[in-house]
C-alpha cells in the first residue's frame, strides 16, 4: 500500500494557478498583438507619405527624430515585438513531429473540400474545412516569417535612428533618398514578403481577438451586435485596404511608379502655366481695332463703351486665334441700316 496521500483540494488549487498563469500570458499576447497591429497601421500611413514626394517623407522623418519621437518608439516596439513572440509562441508546436502534424492537418483541410460532393456536405458537416483552424495555421506560419524579416527591419531602422541621435557616420538618419536606394538595390523583395505577412498576420489576429473577446458585444454607435460574419467582413476590408496602400508605396520606393501627388501637382502646374500664357497672349491677339480720327491719326477706342460682341459671352462675338477671347464685330451705321 502506498504511503502517498493525494489532496484533491491541492490539485484544484494548482490547476487554478496554471489557468491564471495561462490567462495572464494570453492577455499579454493579446495586448501586445493589438498594440503592434495598430502601430503597423500608423507606421503604414507615415511611410506612405512618400506618395507625396521625398519632401513630405523627409519632413515626417525629421519631425519624429528632431522631437525625440522615433527614438523611444523604436525601443518600445522592439521590446513589445519580442514579448509578443515569447508569449504567443507557447501555442506554436515546438517539436518537429508536432509541426509535421500541423502541416498534415492543413493539407487535409485544404483537400477535404474537393473530396466531398455537394450532396454529402450536409451529412459530412464535421469534416468540412474549418476556417478557424486554417486561419490559425496561417497565423503561425506568418508569425515565424515576421520574426525573421521583422528583426532585420528593426535593426535597419534602429541603425538609421542611432546615426542621427549619436552623431555616427554622416548622421543623416531616416531619409527618402537612402531608403529608396536601399529598396531599389534589392530590399524590395524582403519588404514585399514582410508587408504581405504582416497584414495577413495582423488581420487574422484582430479577427481572432474579436471572436474571442468581443463576439456578441454591441457596437456603441450602431447598436448592432458583433457577429462572426461581420468580423470576417471587417478583416477582409482592412486587409485589402492596407495591402493596396502598402504595395503602391513600395512601388514608389522601388522607382516603378512616380509619386501620385507629384503627378497631380505637375498637371496642376502645367494647367496654371497654360492659363497664364493664354492670359498674356489674349490681349495682344484680341485687341480692339484702332479708330481713325478726323486728322487721320489712329486713336484708341473709347474705353467706356463696349460692343455687344465684346462681352466674353456675347452672342455676336467672334472667336479669335486664342480661344476664349471674342473679337467684337464692327457696328453698322444708321445709313447702312436704312439701305
Amino acid at each position: 500500500m502506498s504511503n502517498e496521500i493525494t489532496h484533491p483540494e491541492g490539485e484544484l488549487v494548482a490547476a487554478k494557478e496554471r489557468a491564471r498563469r495561462q490567462w495572464r500570458l494570453d492577455a499579454i499576447s493579446t495586448g501586445t498583438g493589438v498594440f503592434l497591429a495598430l502601430f503597423m497601421w500608423g507606421h503604414m500611413f507615415f511611410v506612405s507619405t512618400i506618395l507625396t514626394g521625398e519632401r513630405g517623407f523627409n519632413w515626417i522623418a525629421d519631425m519624429f527624430e528632431h522631437y525625440w519621437l522615433a527614438q523611444p518608439t523604436v525601443v518600445v516596439v522592439t521590446i513589445v515585438f519580442f514579448v509578443h513572440f515569447v508569449t504567443a509562441s507557447r501555442k506554436i508546436p515546438a517539436k518537429l513531429a508536432e509541426r509535421k502534424r500541423v502541416k498534415k492537418l492543413g493539407d487535409d483541410i485544404k483537400q477535404s473540400e474537393w473530396n466531398i460532393s455537394k450532396e454529402d456536405r450536409a451529412e459530412l458537416e464535421k469534416v468540412r474545412p474549418h476556417e478557424e483552424t486554417t486561419l490559425w495555421i496561417w497565423q503561425v506560419r506568418s508569425g515565424m516569417i515576421i520574426l525573421a524579416l521583422g528583426s532585420i527591419h528593426l535593426f535597419v531602422v534602429g541603425a538609421d535612428v542611432a546615426q542621427r541621435t549619436f552623431g555616427l557616420g554622416e548622421a543623416i538618419g531616416i531619409n527618402a533618398a537612402e531608403t529608396m536606394a536601399r529598396v531599389q538595390d534589392g530590399m524590395w523583395l524582403l519588404y514585399a514578403v514582410l508587408l504581405f505577412m504582416v497584414e495577413v498576420h495582423a488581420g487574422i489576429g484582430l479577427y481572432r481577438v474579436t471572436v474571442k473577446w468581443g463576439l456578441g458585444a454591441r457596437i456603441p454607435v450602431i447598436g448592432k451586435r458583433i457577429t462572426r460574419k461581420m468580423a470576417q467582413t471587417m478583416e477582409t476590408v482592412v486587409l485589402w485596404f492596407f495591402l493596396i496602400v502598402g504595395f503602391i508605396t513600395l512601388a514608389v520606393m522601388a522607382g516603378v511608379l512616380d509619386p501620385p501627388a507629384l503627378l497631380l501637382r505637375g498637371r496642376v502646374d502645367v494647367h496654371a502655366e497654360v492659363l497664364k500664357s493664354l492670359a498674356h497672349a489674349a490681349p495682344r491677339a484680341c485687341a480692339a481695332p484702332a479708330v481713325r480720327s478726323a486728322s487721320g491719326t489712329p486713336s484708341p477706342s473709347p474705353p467706356g463703351r463696349r460692343g455687344r460682341g465684346a462681352s466674353p459671352r456675347g452672342r455676336r462675338g467672334r472667336w479669335c486665334g486664342t480661344r476664349g477671347w471674342p473679337t467684337p464685330r464692327p457696328r453698322r451705321s444708321s445709313r447702312t441700316r436704312s439701305r
